[in-house]
């Protein structure tokens, strides 16, 4: 299923996960506190149900501690979602080479083309 990713494992109190894209691949892990990463987990599930407002909201939540890169994925497929362009096409700017591809090929099923 669209957005569906894969969850980071159980997470100790205090420790900072590696993130995976929401797509499953991991093109270089990052470093995300537990409660943005939480939050960021909440904001893929919520794209994945069909809820990208909630999505962005939560990941907003979750740039108050960190701003990462899956972060602005996530905002990238649901700014797509909601057929947002200009917020998409910002948030697509944000990702390294490696993360643009899987949020292009899911931003192309809404007729969004990110890399022009």
């Amino acid at each position: 299923e669209r957005g569906a990713g894969a969850r980071g494992g159980e997470r100790g109190a205090g420790a900072a996960t590696p993130a995976s894209d929401d797509d499953g691949e991991e093109p270089e892990a990052e470093q995300i506190p537990d409660e943005a990463g939480e939050r960021l987990d909440e904001a893929a599930e919520a794209l994945a149900s069909g809820d990208p407002e909630r999505a962005i909201r939560l990941v907003e939540r979750a740039e108050r501690i960190r701003t990462t890169e899956r972060g602005f994925a996530i905002k990238a497929r649901a700014y797509c979602a909601r057929y947002d362009l200009a917020n998409a096409r910002a948030s697509w700017r944000n990702l390294s080479p490696a993360r643009r591809g899987p949020v292009e090929t899911y931003c192309a099923d809404y007729d969004i083309i990110l890399g022009q």
